[in-house]
């Protein structure tokens, strides 16, 4: 793979893009900007895409922009704004090099060394270069920066910036990871995104660690000693053991060391009398809370010294268990059981001598999850039925723990998840009708929520990336049953539909980079029970972090020709050596 047939994919997904997926938003539409010495100008749209601290502010006035209510831009001048106008309209035309000779009043050399951009004199490229920093125009920064600074620095720093929307641009692929036996019900990543272990229904080849650090040749190890189907597997904090839990009253959990690879050990922890549904490490890794099948059996697990493992049940829940979490400082466990009374309990196990617990009095039906925010001072959790089935617990207080209802979801809530910076909440339910919601709850006084409408039955699983901008959901059936989301500005999301699984998309997960998609559905041996999905594919990021300056400017200027919809008609030395 070499940068000409990145560069003929990148042609092909925009014009694929153009036909199958019209903009929600005109691209070319004006966007009127007030500037810090008074005057309002009309921006084109996609020259403020390009410019991010103007488009956050353009967000915050949620599609209320005009002549009399501009953007309120004080860290820019009319003339500072004229200038990267000018700059992003001669980039997207592939002709900035007529522009750049406009800047200056004589011949401008490399910078010395030693010497940076504030060497240059006070005229409009250091007032272009200047603005660009300002406004986080990093583009524009680049494409300045590329004829002033040497070539060595420009691979180091300034193509990043150029490829970053093009890597953007690539289509996700996927591979088929071909091991298990079953219809694949749980699946994970370690914590350093190098391996994954996934577990399946059925008697072999149920759990399976994978080593994905080389995309080209992954290879795994089935770990067998469950003797019934795997429905949970999760890596500790550190990637250094694995816990696993099955069907069935004999060996249905079990803790793996895993940190010697060539010589794998398991503990089995006896005490379930029943199949294990659940369990999770608690962050510091010294503890694992599990979940059975049978009724209040929730377990929590001492594991600091692995020769002398303690457990106590925490009993409270008069029904069987379905969900269980630790909180991110580990002192509380959120638990959700069936039935109507004591259906969702807060444990405070910062004691352990002296465990106690909270009933969360909310849900009329049966609690499905259960989840902590990233910081722990609140939860969200969903029921079954048509009412109340979707709360935010406010738990920063424990002495006066409030609750706000999400109404949305017709049916009941199965799956939730927010987002890194606790601002988003997705959530997804049984039925056909609004049943993936995306909220915003910054405000919590003005919670809203938009309906994130694709797939077509019961979304049974959901989960964001690290950065918060992106959601992977899967849902029930044949169709349109794995979807990746890009929420990165709430006013205009797409989705992209990731085709591959025949039937039920039952768990999936983000890699820690974001830069993967693991998914697990009904299958056999036979079918696509389990994939590893590429965001960005191995050998085209290979090619284009070795690009050159001009291969680098060129395929971001084809990006900027592309948002404006104008066909690709763009010269660069490259272009024209292809």
């Amino acid at each position: 793979m070499n940068v000409k047939h990145v560069l003929l994919l990148v042609l092909a997904t925009v014009s694929l893009g153009a036909m199958d997926e019209p903009t929600k938003t005109d691209k070319n539409a004006i966007v009127y900007v007030k500037t810090s010495d008074d005057k309002t100008i009309g921006v084109e749209r996609w020259k403020i895409d390009e410019m991010k601290v103007l488009l956050v502010l353009l967000e915050h006035q949620k599609d209320l922009n005009s002549l009399d209510n501009p953007i309120q831009a004080t860290m820019i001048t009319s003339e500072e704004l004229e200038l990267m106008r000018n700059a992003l309209g001669y980039i997207s035309l592939g002709l900035f090099q007529s522009f750049y000779n406009t800047l200056f009043n004589e011949d401008v050399p490399q910078l010395a060394p030693g010497q940076t951009i504030l060497s240059l004199d006070q005229g409009k490229m250091h007032t272009l270069v200047n603005t660009a920093g300002r406004i986080q125009a990093h583009g524009v920064s680049a494409f300045c920066l590329s004829y002033i600074v040497p070539s060595d620095v420009q691979g180091r720093f300034l193509v990043p910036y150029f490829i970053d929307p093009i890597l953007r641009m690539l289509p996700v692929t996927h591979q088929v990871l071909a091991g298990h036996l079953g219809s694949v019900w749980t699946v994970a990543f370690s914590p350093d995104g190098s391996k994954m272990v996934s577990g399946c229904l059925g008697q072999r080849k149920n759990l399976i660690l994978w080593d994905i650090s080389n995309p080209e040749e992954i290879t795994y190890q089935a770990l067998e000693d469950h003797p019934d189907g795997v429905k949970t597997a999760v890596f500790s904090p550190d990637g250094n053991k694995i816990v696993s839990g099955c069907l069935g009253s004999r060996d249905n959990l079990i803790m793996w060391d895993i940190s010697n690879p060539e010589e794998i050990t398991y503990q089995v922890l006896e005490d379930h009398p029943d199949g294990v549904e659940e369990a999770v490490f608690s962050p510091d890794g010294s503890k694992i809370v599990s979940r059975g099948s049978m009724q209040n059996d929730l377990i929590l697990w001492d594991i600091s010294n692995p020769g002398a493992i303690t457990q106590q049940v925490l009993a409270g829940h008069p029904n069987d268990v379905n969900t269980v979490a630790f909180s991110p400082d580990g002192n509380r466990i959120i638990s959700g059981c069936w039935g109507q009374q004591n259906n969702l309990i807060l444990w405070n196990v910062s004691n352990p001598e002296e465990i106690t617990h909270q009933v969360l009095a909310g849900h009329p039906n049966d609690v499905l999850m259960a989840a902590f925010s990233p910081d722990g001072s609140k939860i969200v959790s969903g029921c079954s039925g048509p009412r109340d089935n979707l709360i935010v617990w406010d738990i920063s207080n424990p002495a006066e723990i409030t609750q706000h209802v999400l109404k949305g979801h017709p049916s009941g809530v199965e799956t939730a998840a927010f987002s890194t910076d606790r601002k988003m909440i997705v959530s997804g339910s049984s039925g056909e009708e609004n049943n993936l919601l995306l909220w915003n709850i910054s405000n919590p006084e003005a919670i809203t929520h938009k309906v994130l409408v694709g797939h077509p039955d019961y979304v049974w699983t959901v989960a964001f990336n690290s950065d918060g901008n992106m959601i992977v959901s899967g849902c029930l059936g044949k169709q349109d049953n794995l979807i990746l989301w890009n929420v990165s500005n709430p006013e205009e999301i797409t989705h992209k539909v990731l085709a591959g699984h025949p039937h039920d998309v039952m768990s999936v997960a983000f890699s820690p980079d974001g830069r993967k998609i693991a998914s697990g559905g009904n299958g056999d041996e036979d079918k696509a029970s389990l994939m590893l999905h590429q965001l960005v594919a191995v050998a085209e990021e290979k090619a284009l972090q070795n690009c050159n300056s001009a291969q680098a400017q060129f395929l971001y200027q084809l990006c900027l020709a592309s948002v404006r919809g104008f066909s690709i008609q763009l010269t660069s030395p490259y272009a024209m050596g292809m």
